[in-house]
């Protein structure tokens, strides 16, 4: 009897333990996105040089499962002048994309870097100083790469289109990939769920006949 019992109480705990090693079920990341401009030819809200208009619009809360592709917003460029294609923004202007992430782990991030102007391709450039950033368990990595960038670097060199025609706006999305924190693309988030808690209470308890044999010895 003292042998059953032993054999099923370490059945039970085994199991117990072997589900508690593994992750819980992959959680649906919720964010939204906000983006903000300034220095050089900018103000918060948008940057106006050589004719043209530069504004960015966010996403608002939306839910996905990793690992997946994703949109974080859209630059939109606009031609309101005659001369846009001599655009040169002027130096020092910069952007801020931030996240604001509201589960599985609420919190934010942001990822910033200059705007540049391109005079021999007439293309305008967000050359980030940071390809990705992490929220809890949860990392935005920058997907989409520019060719036609001044300057390139490590990170991305995102290209921003240019309007075909005055009074025309044109949008370039900027991409990222969401992935778990093990950075492969695996579950959010490793808490137990509370069904295995209640498993390992279970193997717990049935090693108290064992411990009781033991002290009738």
């Amino acid at each position: 009897m003292a042998l059953r019992n032993l054999a099923r109480a370490a059945m039970i705990g085994t199991a117990a333990m072997t589900l508690a090693a593994t992750p819980a079920s992959a959680q649906l990341v919720t964010f939204s996105t906000t983006g903000s401009f300034s220095g050089g030819s900018c103000i918060s809200s948008f940057c106006a040089f050589g004719g043209y208009v530069l504004t960015w619009s966010g996403v608002n809360s939306t839910s996905w499962l990793p690992p997946a592709d994703v949109s974080l917003g859209n630059f939109g460029l606009t031609c309101y002048g005659s001369g846009c294609l001599g655009g040169n923004i002027l130096g020092g202007s910069t952007f801020m994309l931030t996240i604001n992430q509201s589960g599985p782990n609420p919190g934010s991030g942001t990822i910033s870097g200059s705007l540049g102007w391109d005079a021999t391709s007439h293309t305008l450039s967000w050359t980030p100083d940071q390809s990705s950033v992490t929220i809890g368990n949860t990392t935005y990595g920058l997907t989409e790469d520019g060719t036609g960038c001044a300057l390139h670097h490590d990170n991305p060199c995102i290209d921003i289109n240019r309007p075909q025609g005055l009074f025309v706006t044109s949008f370039t999305t900027v991409h990222d990939d969401i992935v778990g924190g093990d950075g492969g693309g695996g579950d959010v988030t490793s808490t137990p769920e509370p069904a295995t808690l209640a498993l390992m209470a279970t193997g717990l308890f049935g090693l108290v006949p064992v411990a009781r044999l033991r002290r009738k010895k």
